[in-house]
C-alpha cells in the first residue's frame, strides 16, 4: 500500500440559502465558511491539494476531493 501523509486541511467554502430575506438580514453574513477536512494528501499541484479519504490495500482511493489553493486556508500533517 503507498504511503500517503494523513493531513488536515482547513479551507474555505461558499454558502447559500434560497429563502428570502432583506438586505439588512444578510449584510453580516459576507464571510466564507471555515471547513476542517482530513484525509490522506495524494498529490500536491500548483494549484491544489488532492485529498483521499480512504486507501485500500492496492493503493486504490475513495472518497477523493480537490482543493484549490487559494481555497486553502492552512494544511498541517498529523503524526498518529
Amino acid at each position: 500500500m503507498p504511503k500517503f501523509p494523513l493531513v488536515q486541511i482547513s479551507w474555505h467554502d461558499a454558502w447559500s440559502d434560497s429563502g428570502w430575506k432583506s438586505p439588512g438580514e444578510i449584510s453580516n453574513l459576507c464571510i466564507p465558511l471555515v471547513i476542517h477536512s482530513v484525509g490522506f494528501l495524494v498529490k500536491t499541484t500548483r494549484s491544489g491539494y488532492l485529498i483521499a479519504g480512504s486507501v485500500d490495500a492496492n493503493g486504490l482511493v475513495g472518497s477523493v476531493m480537490f482543493r484549490p489553493r487559494g481555497m486553502v486556508k492552512s494544511m498541517k500533517r498529523i503524526y498518529l
